[in-house]
């Protein structure tokens, strides 16, 4: 999931790729010191989440040692092959939504749409009962061993301490990361020729000059550089997207049902107070500022020689973030109040609350990337990823 959201950006279309190929390594070398990075990433996560697992699963069952053996060689080896489809899938996107205009644009919807399916099939799961649950994730452990080799052979190897079926499945996910990177480091150049591309099955027509004021035309600059990112799009947007999709999803299949769970609960009071705080938590964590600034990076002479005060070209980058929250916000909180009966005050607080901290949250974002600016990034996800919020 996480390398899905990078997508194939840590591979394909970094800004370092002319000084990175002009270097007398081969793409191979390049490819693998990028898929290294992002593998360690993975290991650390997957560490977390599965580490607590395999120490209650041992506790339960009394492993010997070769079990543990058999359950650290496959943390260690269990990323990759996970890793290299969601990269395969990335890097697909990219190459599809390429040859249209709007190549961005179609990333980012294929990208949202991949994470709602994924949140739509966990929800799912939430609402079933404990022997629902069981019984499907024993039929998916069936399918899954059944048509996914890699978790047949692990199974195999843990269950029956079966170290042949071990090392098969280390061969494979070796084989499958080398087939991958030979593949791509035969098509790289081409695949970066690809994302440096632009479209040009349009005419050139000459056409009048439109003029806007200096803050409406640095609004528009900073909105095309928003949707032409996608990393940038899908991180300062996934949140406000998910909260439509759950307001929207409570009001029209699940309202009753939400309602009444909280009343026999006697929750439904103390929900009502907070759902404002809820709300302006996830607007909290929806911040474009917060990298506006550094996604200028090399270019940003630009912005420093143009004739316009420092003031004006800070409030076109805050205006895109509020034109991007405030009506999904809006429209959300509409939901949620014909959904929970709220009195006057409550209502007044919830439209209020989530409102003051979209600002606060503009403001603050881009006050931290004033301070700690990263222009040094190779990629986008830096850019993103690499500064103080």
């Amino acid at each position: 999931f996480l390398t899905f959201l990078k997508g194939g950006s840590c591979l394909i279309g970094l800004k370092d790729y002319d000084m990175v190929v002009s270097l007398p390594v081969s793409n191979t070398v390049v490819i693998l010191s990028r898929l290294t990075n992002l593998y360690a990433v993975n290991l650390m996560i997957g560490i977390v989440a599965i580490a607590p697992m395999m120490i209650v699963y041992g506790t339960s069952r009394n492993l010997t040692w070769e079990t543990y053996l058999i359950l650290l060689v496959s943390l260690m080896i269990a990323p990759i092959i996970p890793m290299i489809a969601a990269l395969t899938i990335g890097v697909l996107i990219s190459c599809v939504s390429s040859h249209s205009k709007h190549s961005n644009i179609f990333s980012l919807l294929f990208s949202v749409l991949g994470i709602l399916l994924f949140i739509f099939a966990v929800s799912q799961m939430q609402t079933m009962q404990a022997k629902q649950v069981t019984n499907v994730s024993l039929m998916f452990m069936e399918l899954i061993n059944q048509y996914y080799l890699p978790a047949f052979l692990f199974t195999k190897a843990l269950v029956y301490t079966d170290f042949s079926s071990l090392l098969s499945f280390v061969v494979l996910s070796v084989v499958i990361a080398s087939v991958f990177v030979i593949v791509i480091s035969y098509f790289y150049k081409r695949l970066n020729t690809i994302a440096f591309s632009h479209n040009t099955q349009k005419n050139f027509c000459l056409e009048k000059v439109k003029v806007s004021s200096p803050l409406g035309a640095l609004y528009k600059k900073e909105l095309k550089r928003f949707f032409s990112c996608t990393i940038y799009a899908l991180n300062s947007s996934i949140v406000m997207i998910l909260l439509f999709v759950a307001s929207t999803f409570i009001l029209f299949d699940m309202q009753d049902m939400i309602v009444k769970q909280l009343e026999a609960l006697g929750m439904i009071s103390i929900f009502q107070t907070v759902l404002p705080l809820m709300i302006a938590m996830l607007v909290s964590m929806n911040c474009t500022t917060s990298a506006s600034l550094s996604l200028e990076g090399k270019s940003r002479w630009l912005m420093c020689s143009a004739p316009v005060e420092a003031k004006t070209i800070l409030q076109s980058k805050i205006a895109v973030n509020l034109t991007l929250v405030l009506p999904i916000l809006l429209v959300s909180m509409i939901f949620l109040r014909i959904v929970f009966p709220l009195s006057i005050a409550e209502t007044v607080l919830l439209f209020i609350t989530p409102t003051v901290y979209t600002f606060f949250i503009a403001v603050i974002g881009m006050w931290l990337n004033i301070k700690f600016p990263r222009y040094d990034w190779t990629s986008e996800y830096y850019a993103m990823k690499g500064g103080a919020v």
